[in-house]
């Protein structure tokens, strides 16, 4: 039997008529906007300025919810509207020489794939030609796991970049590198454009060349998915003319909740600040 049938009270959403609330008439063309018919018929006109279907099924989840324990559709729908997002969630860094940089903490393979479905589906209003994925690996052991799955992940991209994996704590394994990610995608696709730049010096000189071929009149994102920091999209962002003086906000803080280190500190840059309990540190400056 159905999950949903052991709990009397639960409300199923989705884009199937068999849903309580149904999604129909999805559309991406300028942030997102559907319809949602309640379990009573009645239809509700959502909408949000970001891009992605998973963003989608996150607000109808909520819109469900709120209605479910009394909260007014039309303020809940207008709530949902003026929603802006957070941190390192398709997090929009900066545009330089025609390149827009984007920052996701997307790591598990259908999180990456949402990711690059959701730039895909904002390259209708923001005329992206190009996606150039930029892409680490997050954990020795989640990697030894779970790299096969990471196959079809980049289907949405043009090019894409792996880098060795943030190892957010843990000891390195013995045959587990960020290049078995290298090895899933290229044996699944074996015609993709699919490099392997393995550390943070790596792709600071390899980038910026890849990306101003051909882009000089283009916007091509880079989603940055995991990592120890936000930093390195904004450290790619000064390769670029224009780039050097664009003002940032630079945040670095560990997945693993740990106290930050030395070198993480340093990855915030001179003058940086850090919190009294030592897990972030903070730097507002233009990138010089």
């Amino acid at each position: 039997a159905p999950l949903i049938d052991q709990f009397p009270q639960a409300h199923s959403y989705g884009e199937s008529g068999l849903a309580d609330f149904v999604i129909s008439d999805v559309d991406a063309t300028d942030g997102m906007r559907w319809t949602l018919t309640d379990p009573d018929g009645v239809e509700h006109h959502l909408s949000l300025p970001l891009p992605g279907r998973h963003l989608v099924l996150n607000a109808t989840a909520a819109f469900a919810l709120a209605v479910s324990i009394g909260a007014d559709p039309v303020g809940a729908a207008a709530g949902i509207a003026r929603y802006r997002g957070v941190g390192r969630r398709f997090e929009h860094r900066g545009t330089t020489a025609g390149i827009t940089f984007i920052d996701d903490y997307a790591h598990m393979p259908t999180e990456v794939r949402a990711v690059l479905d959701a730039a895909t589906s904002g390259a209708a209003a923001g005329g992206w030609d190009r996606i150039v994925a930029v892409f680490q690996p997050h954990r020795y052991s989640r990697t030894g796991s779970v790299w096969r799955e990471y196959a079809d992940a980049f289907a949405a991209a043009d090019v894409v970049v792996i880098t060795d994996i943030y190892a957010a704590g843990e000891a390195p394994v013995d045959g587990v590198t960020g290049h078995l990610v290298v090895d899933a995608v290229a044996a699944a696709h074996p015609h993709a454009e699919v490099l392997w730049l393995p550390t943070r010096a790596d792709l600071l000189a390899g980038l910026p060349a890849l990306l101003g071929t051909g882009d000089s009149a283009s916007q091509s994102p880079v989603a940055v998915p995991a990592g120890a920091e936000s930093a390195r999209a904004d450290a790619l962002r000064t390769q670029f003319p224009g780039g050097e003086t664009a003002p940032a906000i630079i945040v670095v803080t560990r997945t693993d909740d740990a106290p930050l280190t030395p070198a993480d500190i340093a990855a915030a840059g001179p003058g940086a600040r850090v919190s009294e309990d030592g897990k972030a540190a903070l730097r507002v400056a233009p990138l010089a």
